[in-house]
């Protein structure tokens, strides 16, 4: 099992308008950080987009999909951007869809331990694979990160009612919650 294996196929560079495209409901990164989205709306401004997102075009909807990007997304949306560029990729499989997350992801800063421990538990259970090891060369993520993933899937759910995340499966232990503790953070639908 390789990140090769999952990864997306490359279409076209163009420009689309804000409106056709969609957050990833695959995306575990659910909160971002105020400060720098203001950063990076700031850049836009001055020099627009310089990397095009990676979108996908959802067969079903005919929406396009982001699989890298979200926050120029929501930065070029708060400033008026009418259109931005995009590289259109393959739809992607749902294992293709978490891997190349995983992979786009796993230089930048980490994901919350919670929403990686979920989207890794979409993957156990798509490509039934438990062992750490071709997990953790699959996502890129450390094997103690995939231990520790296991360790909090295997705690007892319930659901709760977050004022952020809406209806969410939290882990019973009020210490393993996965908000960002001290930082300003907000959820992507909330930041018009």
């Amino acid at each position: 099992m390789s990140a090769n294996e999952y990864g997306v196929k490359a279409i076209r560079v163009k420009n689309l308008s804000t409106d056709k495209l969609r957050a990833n409901p695959h995306n575990p990164r659910m909160l971002f950080d105020r400060e720098p989205l203001d950063v990076l709306r700031e850049s836009i401004k001055r020099v627009g987009i310089l990397v095009p997102l990676t979108v996908y075009q959802e067969k079903r909807t005919g929406h396009y999909v982001i699989l890298d990007g979200q926050r120029r997304w929501i930065c070029a949306q708060q400033i008026g951007l009418g259109r931005i560029p995009v590289n259109e990729v393959a739809e992607p499989t749902l294992v293709q869809n978490v891997v190349t997350m995983f992979q786009i992801h796993k230089l930048r800063e980490d994901w919350e331990l919670m929403p990686t421990a979920l989207k890794l538990d979409l993957l156990m259970r798509e490509l039934k694979e438990t062992k750490e090891k071709p997990l953790a060369e699959l996502t890129g993520l450390e094997e103690a990160v995939v231990v520790r993933c296991k360790k909090l899937l295997s705690y007892p759910k319930r659901r709760a009612r977050s004022p952020v995340l809406g209806d969410t499966f939290l882990p019973p232990n009020p210490l393993l919650n996965f908000g960002r503790v001290g930082k300003r953070a907000v959820r992507p639908d909330s930041m018009s």
